[in-house]
């Protein structure tokens, strides 16, 4: 997932998108990184918008704390 994917409306997320945001988290929170620059990355790598990455990131964890 070296390579920007085209800047575009799109549904879902793949598994790829997926892995790759969560363990980016992971890796910022080790480092003391703020979130901010997670969802940042990820735009940078995914073409999709740090807002958006920042509504799923908060949703699906909202998800997980609800189950």
């Amino acid at each position: 997932m070296e390579q920007a994917i085209t800047r575009g409306r799109r549904t879902g997320w793949s598994d790829d998108e997926s892995r790759l945001l969560w363990e980016t988290a992971d890796e910022a929170q080790q480092q003391g990184l703020p979130l901010k620059a997670v969802f940042e990355r990820i735009a940078e790598k995914t073409g999709r918008r740090p807002n958006s990455i920042r509504n799923y990131y908060y949703a699906v964890s909202y998800t997980h704390l609800t189950l």
